[in-house]
């Protein structure tokens, strides 16, 4: 945003500014230019407005563009957004000034990022009928959409890139094909990471590549409470004189050492790194440890407390597990499949050379736009609305690209490791026919779909004997963690 001009207007003049040649935003008291934007700006700017415009035609609601001001509060805010919605009666009495929107759009450029993060969004938090904010990145193609509660509190739903982005305010899911159309392949370019050694790969492009930390993987829990004292020294020093002793297996243990067997002399299909907030000396024991049990581990990074979530864009991470909710949650935000791991004891793995992984449905493998309906509406109202829409399939929720992943490495099985899925979803007919329809519409194949209705998900997973369970609901963790090795997915709005 460019330098507040010398000469101060005010709210009332501001606010009838028509007709000039240049836009100006009006912030207490001072009068800011707006600089021209760029063609990749423009493009995604018309194609969110062309598609709310043909979806909203015929009902009260307008769609604008950059030349509509809004006016955030009484006196000290007027903005132009990208795109704005308004439903407003009131509204529609005033050609020049909207006060009253249901929906702003951002796209987000270099220099406007941070200042449309934080200060717009808390002006534009001030407007009682705004329902949702979006913020779309040219750059990453991601999309994190703000929706407000009915309690006035704004949920975070983040959408990442390839993702269709849900609009509940206005009813509308649009691809990610069309919000980026004809916007080209350039992108913002995230570092790999490379091996030091020579011989070694230098990309982990084509496989599965699961991020995990110290403790999922093994049992730290004694050493985390000596940690959790706040003497990181103290703990250090334990981890080195425990150095030759193998950590126990933790919670996650089973499914890392499946997954790994799938690796061939002549494929790699897995790889596996560890991503901890332990500091390097402790390092030493996690790699140790995996040595001892001949699991193929070779990549870790360590941050001595540090959040260790961004490193997974440059991972390509397709899952990551944790014991950190904070990691788990900014994981999610950024669009990687992430779970907190549970903390009861590591499940002995059933005797087979099956991986088995079961997922929730909605708010896991799908958004939680129809929660939401459940949640606000109750039963019938989420049966009905899932019955009108059995056709049309559910948007993507965050672990999409994880089941992506399992059904590229499941086409690949060999007669010595073989992948099995299961859907363990509350959900009951007639709502089971719009969950399988989009796993139809995703071309993906699970082998097992369990629509519970309500019951006790717990007996269910002891009996498929999954080699973890992801849900977003604490309480079915809470039962299959009985039984099973188990995430929770912080996503959502049963986890606002």
């Amino acid at each position: 945003m460019a330098n507040p001009l010398l000469k101060p207007h005010f709210p009332r003049e501001y606010g009838r500014e028509a007709g000039q040649v240049e836009k100006h935003e009006y912030v207490d008291g001072e009068v800011f230019a707006m600089a021209g934007a760029g063609e990749g700006h423009i493009t995604v700017c018309l194609n969110v407005a062309m598609v709310l415009r043909q979806h909203l035609k015929g009902s009260p609601c307008r769609t604008f563009m950059a030349d509509m001001k809004v006016q955030a509060n009484a006196d000290g805010a007027y903005f132009y957004p990208d795109v704005v919605v308004t439903c407003s009666s009131r509204d529609a009495q005033d050609p020049l000034v909207k006060r009253e929107p249901t929906l702003i759009v951002e796209v987000l450029s270099p220099s406007t990022a941070a200042y449309d993060r934080g200060e717009k969004f808390s002006r534009y938090r001030q407007l009682a009928s705004l329902q949702e904010y979006v913020l779309v990145d040219t750059d990453t193609r991601a999309t994190d959409v703000f929706r407000k509660r009915s309690d006035g509190l704004w949920v975070l739903y983040p959408f990442a890139r390839d993702q269709a982005v849900e609009l509940a305010s206005v009813a509308l899911t649009i691809p990610a094909a069309v919000l980026f159309d004809e916007l080209g392949s350039r992108r913002r370019r995230h570092p790999r990471l490379t091996c030091p050694a020579d011989t070694m790969a230098a990309t982990l492009d084509g496989k599965l590549v699961v991020a995990i930390s110290s403790r999922a993987l093994f049992d730290f829990e004694g050493e985390n409470e000596v940690f959790e004292q706040g003497d990181d020294r103290a703990y250090m020093a334990l981890q080195l004189e425990r150095l030759d002793t193998p950590a126990k297996p933790g919670v996650a243990f089973s499914l890392v050492q499946k997954l790994l067997a799938f690796n061939t002399e002549a494929a790699q299909q897995v790889e596996v790194v560890i991503l901890s907030r332990n500091d390097p000396v402790s390092g030493l024991r996690v790699m140790k440890s995996a040595a001892h049990y001949a699991l193929p581990i070779i990549r870790c990074t360590f941050t001595r407390g540090e959040a260790p979530w961004r490193y997974l864009k440059p991972l390509r991470a397709n899952l990551f597990l944790s014991t950190h909710l904070s990691d788990v949650r900014s994981a999610l935000a950024a669009g990687v499949p992430a779970a907190r791991s549970t903390r009861s004891r590591p499940m002995p793995a059933p005797p087979t050379r099956w991986v088995r992984i079961a997922f929730d449905g909605d708010a896991v493998l799908f958004s939680d736009g129809a929660e939401m309906v459940y949640q606000t509406q109750g039963l019938g109202a989420f049966q009905q609305h899932e019955t009108d829409k059995a056709a049309l399939p559910l948007p993507d929720g965050p672990f999409k690209p994880l089941l992506v992943a399992m059904h590229r490495l499941q086409q690949a099985a060999t007669p010595a490791m073989r992948i099995r899925t299961a859907l363990v979803t509350a959900r009951s007919a007639p709502a089971h026919e719009r969950a399988i329809r989009t796993l139809m519409n995703w071309n993906i194949e699970v082998d097992e779909a369990m629509f519970l209705g309500g019951l006790d998900k717990g007996e269910f997973l002891r009996e498929f004997e999954p080699d973890f369970f992801f849900d977003d609901q604490t309480g079915h963790i809470e039962s299959a963690a009985r039984h099973v090795p188990s995430g929770h997915v912080a996503s959502g709005v049963r986890n606002v």
